[in-house]
């Protein structure tokens, strides 16, 4: 089973290649940026035409919202799922820990998975002269698109202002309403699975914008996703070369040399990514996972543990430190490793399978 971007199993164990935003800009002088919201006002619509399209008291989740930030995102996701209780015209669940979902079909699986009727998406990028916020909520029974929002907030909003601090020193391109238009149609098409026209309306954008980073990062997922690695590296090598701090860029190009058995490469990648975004779990998780595949246990195990200390409830850093621990001769803490995957997530076949070999070998 392999599932590029977000989720890819390998000889060593499970890559998660979580797919995240980067900045770009949008508009110059001769293009004219309006309808510009407050955040506040932006929150307030988004929860609105939720409620009116989707039938009250029905159970609501929401995925992780993708930002260039892990602190935006948490934020968002907190802001909206408050929102939505204060109004009590929906069932929010509990947030926990979520799914940073980058099509309608991780979405959808990560709503079945909690119990949810109706799983929420959402994407944040920032812009030059403003920033874009676009919300999808689907019915996890169908995967029907239920509503869909989108605002333009003003990058002056002192709410917005503050969240996005560390956006500032970010080069960012400079591209027209047209390829932005084009851009948003490729990124909806990538989300419903439909790679070879998300490809073509990627191409689109790129053709008038040739600077659009996130055209060439996007393009390089669908490659990623259709298989075509070496025109993902492309893609990606392409983003960076216009924004050397696109730390997903170099997150995800790692991924593709990881599935190509690259491992010197994969790992100069990520270790490039948490240079720029150092608290990031799934890069570390990814960099141990390398390491393990390479033989390297002890710098595994430590990238793994480093996951883990960002975010506890990483199943997935959990079941490869437990690989590791297994190939380094220790089994007593990779059991413990895989019991504790088990109580966050019951239904997790591998971590059970892994248990019950590693209990019986203990046991000779």
């Amino acid at each position: 089973m392999k599932k590029s971007i977000l989720l890819s199993v390998l000889a060593y164990g499970l890559l998660c290649c979580a797919a995240v935003f980067s900045v770009a800009c949008v508009s110059g002088p001769d293009h004219a940026v309006a309808g510009l919201l407050s955040f506040d006002e932006a929150m307030t619509g988004a929860v609105a035409v939720v409620e009116a399209k989707v039938q009250g008291g029905m159970e609501i989740v929401i995925a992780k919202i993708d930002t260039p930030l892990a602190d935006l995102s948490s934020f968002l996701n907190e802001e909206l799922g408050g929102r939505f209780d204060a109004t009590r015209k929906l069932k929010i669940f509990a947030q926990g820990q979520t799914l940073q979902a980058t099509d309608d079909a991780s979405a959808v699986g990560f709503g079945l998975y909690v119990g949810a009727k109706v799983v929420i998406t959402g994407a944040f990028e920032r812009f030059a002269d403003f920033s874009q916020f676009r919300l999808r909520a689907l019915d996890v029974e169908t995967s029907q698109v239920l509503a869909t929002y989108s605002a333009r907030i003003n990058n002056a909003d002192k709410i917005l202002a503050n969240l996005t601090v560390p956006l500032n020193s970010v080069k960012a391109a400079r591209v027209t309403e047209d390829a932005l238009a084009r851009f948003n149609q490729g990124k909806d098409l990538y989300a419903e699975g439909q790679l070879d026209e998300a490809i073509r309306e990627f191409d689109r954008a790129i053709a008038i914008s040739k600077e659009l980073t996130e055209g060439y990062f996007y393009r390089g997922n669908a490659y990623f996703d259709r298989g075509d690695l070496d025109r993902a590296i492309a893609d990606y090598t392409a983003a960076i070369r216009i924004n050397p701090n696109y730390a997903f860029a170099f997150y995800n190009r790692g991924n593709v040399y990881f599935d190509q058995g690259d491992l010197d490469r994969a790992i100069a990648d990520y270790t490039a990514a948490l240079r720029i975004n150092p608290n990031n779990d799934d890069i570390l998780d990814n960099r141990g996972l390398a390491y393990g595949n390479k033989g390297d246990y002890d710098r595994a195990i430590a990238d793994h543990t480093a996951a883990l200390i960002l975010n506890p409830n990483h199943t997935n850093a959990l079941f490869n430190r437990g690989l590791a621990y297994t190939d380094k001769g220790d089994l007593d803490r990779a059991i413990t490793d895989w019991e504790a995957v088990l109580r966050i997530n019951p239904n997790h076949a591998k971590a059970k399978q892994n248990l019950e070999i590693a209990r019986r070998q203990r046991g000779r």
